[in-house]
């Protein structure tokens, strides 16, 4: 008795990965019977755009050697790469082959102008040295008024026990004169012609507060007393914003030694760098008395800030001083 063969017919399913292994494991002469004639294409190739791209033999070769450790062909290897590349540029949380609504896509369009704004400002103000010297004084202006303020209140005077002298806030004053030089200097250094911020990003040159090497790469003349000065400075804009700097230095000064530091040789230094920023690009301000800088200002706000003090009009020398004065 003959056993009937049952033929097995191919899978009916979309997917790849069973049609593979069945058709294996089989031939197509076999199913000649199931086979139908049709008049058009089944798989159409949409046509896309070709790139060439040139390889060095040691890269085509390591590239050869990944395609065969996933199984497909280089070129496929290559197009996802560009296509997850293309997909992060465009800062979405989405596959690159995944179609976004149509509100996303608004959204995500208006975030990329939003972005390419922001960018682009940023290049921009980067490369005016007017506003790096208008930040500048900005800070000069507050550590004037500050230290205004602490010399009406005499809290430059020496400490009593149970005082308050802790909280003087020299170290403060100092940070804000560093940090108005530290401006200054970069605004210099823009104005000779240093690429800050053409690249989207700050120049890794300017992301320092050291104040000596700025000086010295704005070619200014240094001093003994100068550099022992833009030392201190440093170091109190290392310890300004924090108890300790940003690692143990033998080489920074004690914070006794930044609180000594003469304000008549901060002066010299703000108004050295301004001095040459203003010959160097002639829209920049004019070099002032930096000392003197908002002292109107800080007046007009004491006035302000002491409201129970009663208004009274100029002062009048009494007739009896007069008199004596007079003989």
């Amino acid at each position: 008795m003959e056993k009937t063969i049952i033929r097995q017919k191919p899978p009916h399913t979309d997917s790849l990965e069973e049609l593979a292994k069945f058709w294996d494991t089989h031939d197509l002469t076999d199913f000649e019977e199931d086979l139908e004639e049709v008049a058009e294409p089944i798989f159409v190739r949409t046509k896309g755009t070709s790139l060439s791209i040139d390889l060095q033999p040691a890269e085509a070769q390591h590239l050869k050697k990944i395609a065969r450790s996933k199984g497909v062909r280089e070129t496929s290897v290559v197009r996802q790469w560009i296509l997850e590349r293309l997909h992060q540029s465009v800062g979405t949380g989405r596959p690159p082959d995944q179609a976004l609504p149509r509100a996303a896509q608004k959204t995500m369009k208006a975030r990329t102008t939003e972005n390419i704004r922001l960018i682009e400002d940023f290049k921009n103000r980067g490369q005016v040295a007017r506003l790096w010297q208008w930040r500048a004084r900005q800070f000069v202006c507050a550590a004037n008024i500050l230290r205004g303020q602490c010399e009406d209140q005499d809290l430059f005077a020496p400490g009593v026990p149970g005082g308050n002298s802790l909280w003087k806030p020299r170290d403060a004053i100092r940070l804000l004169y560093g940090l108005a030089l530290e401006n200054l200097l970069k605004g210099l250094l823009v104005a000779q012609g240093i690429d800050a911020t053409s690249t989207g990003r700050l120049n890794k040159d300017l992301k320092t507060h050291n104040l000596v090497s700025l000086w010295k790469r704005a070619c200014l003349t240094m001093r003994e007393d100068r550099e022992t000065a833009l030392n201190n400075l440093h170091w109190a804009i290392e310890v300004g914003k924090y108890p300790v700097g940003t690692s143990p230095d033998p080489n920074h000064p004690t914070p006794g030694w930044v609180a000594l530091t003469s304000e008549h040789v901060i002066a010299d230094l703000l108004e050295t760098a301004e001095d040459a920023l203003h010959q160097r690009e002639p829209r920049t301000f004019e070099k002032t008395d930096m000392l003197a800088l908002c002292q109107k200002t800080r007046a007009s706000s004491n006035e302000g800030m002491q409201p129970n003090r009663p208004k009274t009009g100029p002062r009048v020398m009494p007739e009896s001083l007069k008199r004596q004065e007079g003989s």
